[in-house]
Parts: C-alpha cells; structure tokens; sequence
C-alpha cells in the first residue's frame, strides 16, 4: 500500500513537471508582492491601531479590579486601599502602569514579529501617545485629573507599558528558543 502511494505521488510530480509554464500577469505579481511588503513591513499607525484594540479590550478589563480616577466598571475600590498605603503618588504610579501596562503585555504575545520591530522602533512614543489617549478618555468621562496625579498617572502608564511589552516579548524568545 505504501508502494502504491508513492508511485501515485511520483506520478503526480512528474505530472506537475511536464506541465507547461503559465506566464502570470504582471499586476497580479506586483499586488502580491506589495500584500508581501505591507505585511513584512506594516506602518506605525497599523502597529499602533493593533495595540489600541488591545488596549481597549484589555484596559476595561483591569477597570474590574483598579479604577482609574474614580472610573470603575464594579464601582469598587479594588487595589487602590493596598497601593493608597504607599502614598498617593504611588497609588497613582501603579495604576497607570497596571492599566497600560496589562494591555501592552497582552500585546506582547500577540503581535507579529513585523509588529514587535515597528514598535520597538516607535516605542516609547507609541506608549506614550497610548498612554496620553487613555487619560484623555479618563477625562472625557469626568475624571478629575490634578495636573501634578496627571503626569505621576503617565510616567507610570508609560513606563509600565515599557516593562510589560519588553517582558512579554523577553518571555515569548525564551519559549521561542525551548522549542528549538
């Protein structure tokens, strides 16, 4: 039986050989080579929308347990009594790194590596960029923000972000390299 679909499969090769070469339209070369370059080289504003989908998904995920500014989904407190213990600024810090820092860590695992080298291109600027929006979507609901909490609330988001992405992808080379 083995013999029989070997044959059957050197058949077809030889099939497939024999046949005659078909000339491809110069257009559709050039669509599929410039689908191969979009894709191999994407835009910031392409990485920057994948990472802003995510942040939305998973930025109103963590409103669960760290309100933002009084801004809860549960209209609890959920780990601003623990952080409150520090002090207000580090209070202010860590939920600005908590709420974009999950989001970009979430980014980490599923950005292709095409996006991973444009960010790490634009990093901080897309962070920071990410982080100002979110702020700014804080306000937009009411959020009163103290200018001196506004910018602990980004340095935090913004560094945070920095952390989680550079150890999400730090993970992902560590299980790219045990599966080698």
């Amino acid at each position: 039986m083995k013999n029989s679909k070997k044959t059957n499969w050197e058949s077809e090769f030889s099939d497939f050989l024999m046949t005659e070469p078909v000339e491809v339209p110069p257009i559709l070369t050039e669509k599929i080579i410039a689908k191969i370059q979009n894709e191999l080289n994407p835009s910031f504003l392409q990485v920057f929308r994948k990472i802003s989908s995510i942040h939305l998904i998973v930025g109103l995920f963590t409103l669960l347990f760290c309100p933002q500014f009084d801004i809860s989904i549960t209209s609890q407190v959920g780990l601003v009594p623990y952080l409150m213990q520090f002090g207000h600024e580090v209070c202010t810090f860590s939920c600005g790194a908590i709420f974009v820092g999950t989001s970009l860590l979430a980014s980490s695992f599923y950005l292709k590596p095409e996006d991973v080298k444009v960010l790490k291109r634009y990093e901080f600027l897309q962070l920071l960029v990410l982080s100002s929006l979110s702020l700014g979507f804080f306000v937009a609901l009411g959020a009163e923000v103290v200018l001196s909490l506004g910018i602990i609330w980004l340095a935090g988001a913004t560094l945070g972000g920095i952390l989680t992405l550079n150890l999400g992808w730090a993970f992902r080379r560590l299980q790219y390299k045990e599966a080698i």
